[in-house]
């Protein structure tokens, strides 16, 4: 295999499980390298870079994984493709080029390997069928190699985690609906966050609009919403639907389209045009995450409301000689968000009669983080487990008293850098991520704990669990799911995620 290739895929599987979402973490963990690479002799010769992308992963032929580029500043979904599918898809392009696509510059020696996008076999170029986009455009080349366009698929996930619309949260708010006569840019830019236009546009596509902030609109095709909006106003299953794609995909910037009021404006006139009560307008809640610190803040005036929980809590820093072993076991510097966990608190009281922290969890200090982490790693090294058993970089900071524990994962095996992991000791084939980082775990408690959700009763801080799945699902869209790991055929489950 190409070792420039082989590298470039490494990185991508590494991008793609910090920031590809539950689609493509499924395809990163749970797709074994296929061995075999089978080709027809009568199409071009693969070379070793196009071997090494197909025996990447060993797809089927109906899988729907879909990879995001950024060419040309603009963002285009491709949908991965087995070899037979590649196959299928050349004669395809040799017996007509344009029965599939608006292209007719397609050439013999271009073998696809995503949804338009091709190798130029003669010299290992790679190039993409603009017309995805804009039907006039002609073909273009996008890379020199493939370990190059490898390499910018890969940059393209790894852009996404600074995005700031990680942190924009939208929410149904109960307003009514009601038709909007095609405005003006200055009633545009008069109608407060949260405002949403829902029409029909171009090629038929059901749209909604979003104000996010005072200059700043997106626009996305709605997708799942199938309700007929030039008949009247979205039902609220509709607006859902579409809420949950936009949550799914807010830092994923490509799939949507960033408006200013005026371009919004010439979005919405061709319904306009064709039914003028076809437009309708309504309100939904956008919000932003706080910062960790306002979160902490919070977490303390909300918990002495549960007088009994705040005083078991040792509210002082962890002393700095058990950070610094616990950073030397680890062989890296604490992650921020736990710097900040430790010293909000060093752990909680336990013993019989204790309450818990939160469902049937206990806070821990440093130093019972790190005698947990030495225990899980001595049982794992004498029962030769695998590695995913027990990751080296996981951190706990809650435990049960059977044993199972609530980590940040340091090291990114499970997840992003930072992930919340559940180390459940029944189920001994799969971790599950709970959220993406400890502040989002932090939000989805501390929000929970402000309307009312968790309450202390028989010593557990406990809470209706539909409700809370309700708030974690505004705040945290693609979790939690299942990571499986090393387990033999026979027993290992399924990826799933989890509901």
């Amino acid at each position: 295999m190409d070792p420039k290739v082989t590298g470039a895929l490494a990185r991508l599987a590494h991008a793609l499980r910090q920031e590809g979402g539950a689609m493509l973490r499924r395809l990163v963990f749970d797709r074994e390298p296929r061995q075999d690479v089978e080709w027809p002799a009568d199409l071009p010769s693969l070379d070793s870079e196009l071997r090494a992308w197909f025996a990447w992963r060993r797809l089927e032929e109906h899988d729907d994984f879909l990879l995001t580029s950024e060419f040309e500043g603009s963002g285009t979904t491709h949908a991965l493709i087995a070899p037979g599918g590649a196959v299928e898809l050349y004669h395809r392009y040799r017996r007509d080029p344009t029965a599939n696509v608006r292209m007719d510059e397609w050439r013999p020696s271009w073998v696809p390997i995503l949804s338009n996008v091709f190798v130029d076999c003669t010299d290992g170029s790679v190039w993409f069928d603009a017309t995805c986009l804009l039907a006039s455009e002609p073909p273009v080349r996008v890379a020199d190699s493939l370990a190059e366009f490898v390499d910018h698929l890969a940059r393209t996930y790894v852009a996404r985690g600074a995005s700031p619309w990680r942190r924009v949260r939208l929410a149904q708010a109960g307003h009514a609906w009601a038709p909007i006569e095609l405005p003006d840019p200055r009633r545009l830019a008069g109608l407060p966050r949260g405002a949403v236009l829902a029409f029909r546009g171009r090629r038929n596509l059901r749209r909604l609009c979003v104000k996010l902030r005072a200059d700043t609109w997106i626009a996305a095709p709605s997708f799942s919403t199938m309700h007929d909006v030039s008949g009247g106003a979205p039902p609220p299953e509709a607006v859902e639907a579409w809420l949950d794609e936009v949550r799914g995909e807010l830092f994923r910037v490509s799939l949507f389209v960033q408006r200013d009021v005026e371009v919004v404006r010439m979005l919405v006139r061709p319904a306009a045009g064709v039914d003028p009560a076809s437009v309708h307008c309504g309100q939904i809640d956008v919000w932003e995450q706080e910062p960790l610190g306002a979160l902490f803040e919070r977490l303390d005036v909300l918990l002495r409301t549960l007088p009994e929980v705040h005083a078991t809590l040792h509210r002082r820093p962890a002393p700095p000689d058990a950070i610094a072993a616990l950073e030397t076991e680890l062989g890296r510097p604490l992650l921020p968000e736990l710097r900040a966990l430790f010293a909000f608190a060093d752990g909680q009281d336990g013993g019989v009669g204790a309450p818990s922290f939160q469902h049937n969890r206990r806070l821990q200090g440093a130093a019972e983080a790190l005698s947990t982490m030495r225990l899980m790693r001595e049982i794992r090294d004498r029962e030769a487990f695998p590695s995913a058993f027990w990751d080296d970089g996981l951190v706990p900071f809650m435990a049960t008293c059977n044993g199972d524990n609530v980590c940040v994962d340091t090291a990114g095996a499970y997840g992003p850098v930072g992930a919340i992991v559940d180390y459940n000791h029944e189920d001994p084939e799969f971790r599950t991520v709970l959220h993406a980082n400890l502040t989002q775990w932090l939000e989805c408690f501390v929000d929970g704990l402000d309307v009312g959700l968790w309450k202390l009763e028989g010593g557990l801080v406990t809470a209706d669990h539909d409700r809370v799945r309700h708030v974690e699902h505004v705040r945290s869209t693609e979790y939690p799911y299942d990571v499986p790991f090393a387990a033999p055929p026979e027993r290992r489950r399924r990826w799933r995620r989890r509901e």
